[in-house]
C-alpha cells in the first residue's frame, strides 16, 4: 500500500517538471528573440511579441514557486 500523500506528491512533482520544461522553452524563446533584436533589430510584430512572452515567463516562474511551496507543504505534512 502506498504511503499517504504519495500520489499527491507524485502529481505535484510531475506538474513541477512540466512547468520547468515550459519555463526553459519560454526563456530560450525570449533569449533568442532578444539576441536577434540586439544584433539585427526587431520587426514591429517581434517587438509586440516581447510583452506576452515576458509575461508568460513571469507566470511560469510564479507557478513554479507555488508548486515548489505546495510540494514542501505536502512533504512536511506527511513527515509529521
Amino acid at each position: 500500500m502506498a504511503p499517504p500523500g504519495l500520489h499527491l506528491t507524485q502529481a505535484k512533482r510531475l506538474a513541477l517538471a512540466n512547468c520547468n520544461g515550459l519555463l526553459v522553452r519560454a526563456l530560450d524563446e525570449l533569449d533568442a528573440l532578444m539576441g536577434r533584436g540586439s544584433s539585427l533589430g526587431l520587426a514591429v510584430e517581434e517587438v509586440e511579441d516581447l510583452g506576452p512572452l515576458a509575461l508568460r515567463v513571469v507566470q511560469l516562474r510564479k507557478r513554479r514557486h507555488r508548486l515548489e511551496a505546495e510540494l514542501q507543504a505536502i512533504a512536511a505534512e506527511w513527515a509529521a
